[in-house]
């Protein structure tokens, strides 16, 4: 399989990408034409960042855990990143949000631990009504210092 390298990715072949991006999303959005999955919706965690990082970069920063503020260096990066991908012509299409979950927050220590509890995929479970998976293998452990990941 030839791996295609930056310097052959024409502006015609990331555009046709995006147009193909673009239409595979609109067959989840009941406002488009092309509406086919009408059993399908797509839910969000309201304090989820993850979202943010595939439709609104610059909307992470708009999220605060309470009295815990996204901090400055993530917000100043997430807008530096967003304006290099719009100069690179580079966009990624969701399709649209059909139910938003919330519930309030007890925050962890930092905006980063919350930020990760908020992905996990037991909050979106509890969201949901849910049952949590009691398995550790599905479960956020923290690396020891020194240990690469799969090593033993």
């Amino acid at each position: 399989m030839k791996q295609i390298t930056h310097d052959r990715f024409s502006t015609d072949q990331a555009m046709m990408t995006l147009s193909a991006i673009a239409y595979f999303a609109d067959l989840f959005n009941p406002d488009s034409q092309t509406y086919l999955f009408s059993r399908s919706s797509r839910s969000i965690d309201f304090w989820d960042i993850i979202p943010y990082a595939w439709q609104d970069l610059q909307g992470i920063s708009t999220i605060h855990y309470q009295n815990i503020k996204c901090p400055i260096d993530l917000t100043l990066c997430a807008d530096r990143i967003a304006k290099l991908l719009a100069l690179s012509r580079v966009a990624y299409v969701h399709p649209p949000v059909t139910q938003q979950l919330t519930e309030e927050i007890e925050p962890n220590d930092s905006f980063f631990q919350e930020a990760m509890f908020q992905h996990q995929h037991n909050t979106y479970l509890s969201l949901l009504g849910l049952n949590p998976i009691r398995s550790s293998a599905y479960s956020y452990k923290q690396r020891k210092e020194g240990v690469l990941a799969g090593s033993s």
